[in-house]
C-alpha cells in the first residue's frame, strides 16, 4: 500500500467508473475470473494499462491473446472516458483501493445499505457455492453490513480465512462486485445526491438483473425523456441501447451474423469467423450462445414490471414500424415480432426463428405474432404451407381466389363463424407481412409465373381455329398473338407432335387434334395406319392396290398407287403381303385370314445370289455398252446399278468374302471404261427416238411432243455452235432428213 504522495496521470470520473462496470459485465466468465483472480476489480486496477505502461495481459497466468486482445480493447473503449494529466495527487485523492491517508488511517468511506441492497445480498448469497457460503457463515459475513470493508474497498480478497483458496476467493469478490451498485458506492458525494434525485426510469432499471449496470447517464436521460413521451416504459429502446453497448468480441460475432437490425448487413458465419480469427463453428456456437443469453436477459426483464400499464401489439406490419418509429429503433420486424411473443403471453410466435435471423439467403422466413386464443384453433403452419405451394405452382394464366373460401378449405370447425372471422383476419394480417403483393382487396392473387410450352401453345391455337392448319398456317398466328416467342415453322413442326393431343396428316405438315379424326375431313395417321384401317373393315383383309388408294384419298392429296404400295412392301415386320389371283395384284395383311385362291409372292423367291446378280450385270454392260443408271430406266436396270454400288462400297469396308471381292473387281477393271453419263446416252436416245418417229410417220412430231421440244431446243445450240461434235455431225444429219420431209 502506498504510504506517500506519488503522481498520477489519469483521473477517473463517475461516468468512466459506470463505464468500468458496464464494460466488465459484458466480458467473457473466462476473462471476468482473469481480473477477479488478480485483484482488478475497479477501474483503479487498470491503471497501468489505461495510462499504456502496460500494453497487454500475458503475464496473468492463464491469459492467452484471445483473451489479452478483449482486455486491451476494454482498455481502450475506457481511455475515451478518462481525463489524462500530470499532477500531484491531493488527499482528497487519496481513499481509492489500496491507498492510505496521510496520518495513515483508512480512508473515512460509508456506504448506506437500502432495502433493495439488502434483498440483492440475499440473492446473491443464495447462489453462491456451498464452500463459499460456508466460508462467510465460518467468519461472520451473514449480513450485507459485514461486507462494507470489501464494498467500501478496503480489502480485496478473501484469502486470509481459513479454507479459503483462490477460486472461493474469486467468486466471492464477483459477489461484491455485484453488491458495489445497488448500495450505490461510485464514490458519491451528498451534493451529488442532492443534484441528481434518483428518476423513475433509474428506479425501474435498478430493479432488472438485465439492465442493472448497462446504462450511463446521458443513456437514463434518454430513456426518462421517452418515457415521459409515451407514458410508458420504452422497452424496445432499452434493449436497442443494451444491444449497443455492448462492445464485446462475442456480442460482434453474434450481431454481425444475425438479422436484427434494419439496413446492416448480415455478415456469413465463414465471414465473421475469417474477420474474428475463429473457426466458423465456434462463430456458429458463439452466436447460439449469445442468442440464448439475450432471450434470457429479455424474458427476465420483461417480468420486472415494465410492461404493467403498456401492451404492444404486433399482428400488423404498420403496428411493428410504429413501435421502431416511436421509440427511435433500428430494430426490424422479426426481431420486434420475436421481443414481443417473449414478453407477452399474448401472443404465441409463428414460424422459424433460425430461418428468420440467420438464414444468409434471399428466403429468410418471416415472423408472425398470432393470438394465443386462436393459435391453437386454426392449423396456421398449413395456412402459410398452402400458399407457398400456389406460389410455387406453374401457372399460366392469373387466379384469384376469395381469401374467406381459401381459409375455409382448412377450417374445420365451422360451426363457430365469430371465431372463423377472426382467423380470416389473422390470415389476412400474415398476407400483408409476409406476401403483401398477392393480397388485393379480399382476394388472394395468383399471377402468371410461368410460360406455356410451345406444343400447348399450338394445342390452343388448333382449338381456337377450330380446323386442321399447315405449319406455316401455324407460325402466322403465332407470331401475331406470341410475339415475344422466337418461332419459325420448322421449329412448330418439330415440337407439335411432343403433345399427345396432337396429330399430324401425314407428311404435309399439316396438323389436327386427335380428337377431331372423326369430323374433319383431314383427319391423323400414315399411309399404313390408314391402310390397315381399311383392310380391318373388310371380310378378308385383302383388297386391290387401286381400292385401298381410292380409300386413303379421301384423306391425302395426290396419292399415286406406285407409292402406296412400294410404302406398304417396305415395312419392316411385314405386315403388308403382295398377293396374286388372275394375273391382278392385291395387296393383304399377313397375320390375317386370307382365301387360298390368293397366292402370296414370298420375297424370298425375289432375292438372288451374289454370282446371279454378277452374271445379270455382266450381261447388261455387254448388251448395252455402259453401266446401268438408276433414275429414269425399267426396275432391272435400277436394281443393277444398287447392287454395283452398295458392293464398291463393301468392298471398300472389307465386309466382302474374298470371292466376291475378286468378283466386283474384275467387273471393274474389265468395264471401267464403259462407265458413261447418262446425259450422253439419253441425247442419243432422244436422237433415234426422233428419227424412228418421223421415218416411220414420215412427218414431224406434234409442236407440243416432247421430241419437237428436243428438236428445237438442240436446233438452237446447233445453230450456235455449241453441241459436241459428234452431235453436231449427227444432228447435220438430221436437218437433212427433216428438211426433205418438209418439203413434201
Amino acid at each position: 500500500m502506498l504510504q506517500e504522495k506519488s503522481k498520477r496521470n489519469v483521473y477517473y470520473s463517475e461516468e468512466a467508473r459506470k463505464r468500468f462496470y458496464l464494460l466488465f459485465d459484458n466480458l467473457s466468465n473466462r476473462t471476468q475470473h482473469l481480473l477477479l483472480s488478480n485483484n482488478i476489480d475497479s477501474i483503479e486496477g487498470l491503471t497501468p494499462w489505461i495510462e499504456g505502461k502496460c500494453d497487454d495481459f500475458l503475464k496473468f497466468r492463464y491469459c492467452g491473446k484471445l483473451t489479452s486482445k478483449e482486455l486491451m480493447a476494454m482498455v481502450l473503449e475506457l481511455r475515451n472516458h478518462v481525463e489524462f494529466k500530470n499532477e500531484p495527487l491531493d488527499e482528497n485523492d487519496l481513499g481509492v483501493e489500496g491507498t492510505l491517508l496521510s496520518d495513515g488511517s483508512e480512508p473515512p468511506l460509508t456506504v448506506s445499505f437500502n432495502e433493495a441492497s439488502k434483498r440483492e445480498f440475499k440473492i446473491l448469497f443464495d447462489k453462491l457455492s456451498v464452500r463459499a457460503q460456508h466460508v462467510l457463515m465460518e467468519n461472520g459475513l451473514n449480513s450485507l453490513e459485514s461486507l462494507a470493508p470489501w464494498i467500501e474497498r478496503r480489502r480485496n480478497n478473501f484469502l486470509d480465512f481459513r479454507n479459503c483458496g483462490q477460486g472461493t476467493s474469486t467468486e466471492l469478490m464477483g459477489m461484491v462486485l455485484k453488491l458495489r451498485e445497488p448500495v450505490g458506492l461510485l464514490y458519491p458525494t451528498e451534493e451529488d445526491n442532492s443534484n441528481n434525485p434518483e428518476t423513475e426510469i433509474m428506479q425501474l432499471v435498478r430493479q432488472c438483473d438485465a439492465f442493472r449496470s448497462s446504462f450511463l447517464d446521458p443513456e437514463i436521460k434518454r430513456l426518462d425523456i421517452k418515457y415521459k413521451q409515451l407514458g410508458y416504459f420504452p422497452f424496445f429502446l432499452a434493449l436497442y441501447l443494451r444491444i449497443q453497448s455492448n462492445k464485446t468480441r462475442n456480442f460482434n460475432v453474434f450481431r454481425q451474423s444475425s438479422d436484427i437490425f434494419v439496413g446492416e448487413e448480415m455478415k456469413t458465419l465463414s465471414t465473421v469467423a475469417s474477420d474474428t480469427g475463429i473457426t466458423r463453428e465456434r462463430a456458429r456456437q458463439i452466436r447460439k450462445s449469445q442468442f440464448r443469453k439475450l432471450h434470457t436477459e429479455i424474458t427476465k426483464a420483461s417480468k420486472c414490471g415494465f410492461l404493467e400499464n403498456h401492451k404492444y401489439d404486433a399482428e400488423k406490419e404498420y403496428e411493428l414500424k410504429n413501435i421502431a418509429s416511436r421509440e427511435e429503433v433500428a430494430f426490424n420486424s422479426n426481431f420486434i415480432v420475436w421481443v414481443v411473443c417473449q414478453i407477452d403471453n399474448r401472443y404465441k410466435l409463428l414460424g422459424n426463428v433460425s430461418n428468420a435471423f440467420f438464414s444468409s439467403s434471399k428466403s429468410a422466413e418471416t415472423l408472425y405474432a398470432i393470438p394465443k386464443v386462436l393459435y391453437d384453433c386454426f392449423d396456421f403452419e398449413s395456412f402459410i404451407k398452402s400458399i407457398e405451394n400456389q406460389l410455387h405452382k406453374k401457372r399460366y394464366y392469373e387466379e384469384r381466389i376469395e381469401l374467406e373460401q381459401f381459409v375455409r378449405r382448412l377450417f374445420e370447425e365451422s360451426t363457430d363463424t365469430d371465431i372463423f372471422y377472426e382467423l380470416v383476419k389473422v390470415c389476412r394480417n400474415i398476407l400483408e407481412r409476409g406476401y403483401p403483393e398477392i393480397i388485393v382487396n379480399s382476394q388472394i392473387v395468383f399471377s402468371v409465373n410461368a410460360r406455356k410450352p410451345l406444343p400447348d401453345i399450338i394445342e390452343d391455337i388448333l382449338r381456337n381455329n377450330g380446323i386442321p392448319m399447315t405449319a406455316d398456317e401455324l407460325s402466322v398466328v403465332f407470331t401475331r398473338d406470341y410475339p415475344e416467342i422466337e418461332q419459325s415453322p420448322k421449329k412448330i413442326s418439330s415440337n407439335a407432335l411432343r403433345n399427345p393431343n396432337v396429330i399430324a396428316i401425314s407428311r404435309t405438315s399439316t396438323y389436327t387434334l386427335r380428337e377431331w379424326s372423326d369430323i374433319h375431313d383431314k383427319r391423323g395417321g400414315t399411309i399404313r395406319e390408314l391402310a390397315s384401317e381399311y383392310l380391318n373393315s373388310l371380310p378378308q383383309p385383302i383388297a386391290t392396290l387401286t381400292e385401298i388408294c381410292n380409300y386413303i384419298a379421301k384423306f391425302r392429296d395426290g396419292v399415286k398407287e406406285s407409292s402406296v404400295k412400294a410404302n406398304l412392301l417396305a415395312e419392316a415386320n411385314n405386315l403388308f403381303g403382295l398377293y396374286f389371283k388372275d394375273g391382278q395384284q392385291f395387296i393383304g395383311l399377313t397375320d390375317g385370314h386370307i382365301d387360298d385362291v390368293y397366292e402370296k409372292l414370298d420375297k424370298q423367291q425375289e432375292r438372288r445370289t451374289f454370282s446371279e446378280s454378277i452374271e445379270r450385270l455382266e450381261s447388261f454392260i455387254k448388251n448395252n455398252g455402259r453401266f446401268p443408271f438408276s433414275s429414269g430406266v425399267d426396275k432391272e436396270e435400277s436394281r443393277l446399278f444398287r447392287f454395283y454400288n452398295l458392293s464398291l462400297g463393301n468392298l471398300r469396308k472389307g465386309v466382302l468374302s474374298a470371292e466376291d471381292a475378286v468378283e466386283i473387281e474384275r467387273i471393274t477393271s474389265t468395264y471401267g471404261h464403259l462407265k458413261i453419263k447418262k446425259e450422253r446416252v439419253s441425247w442419243d436416245e432422244w436422237l433415234e427416238r426422233f428419227v424412228k418417229y418421223i421415218t416411220e410417220n414420215n412427218a414431224l412430231p406434234i409442236h407440243s411432243s416432247r421430241e419437237y421440244t428436243w428438236y428445237e431446243e438442240n436446233k438452237a445450240l446447233f445453230e450456235a455452235g455449241l453441241l459436241m461434235p459428234d452431235q453436231t455431225s449427227a444432228f447435220a444429219f438430221l436437218n437433212k432428213i427433216v428438211s426433205r420431209i418438209s418439203c413434201k
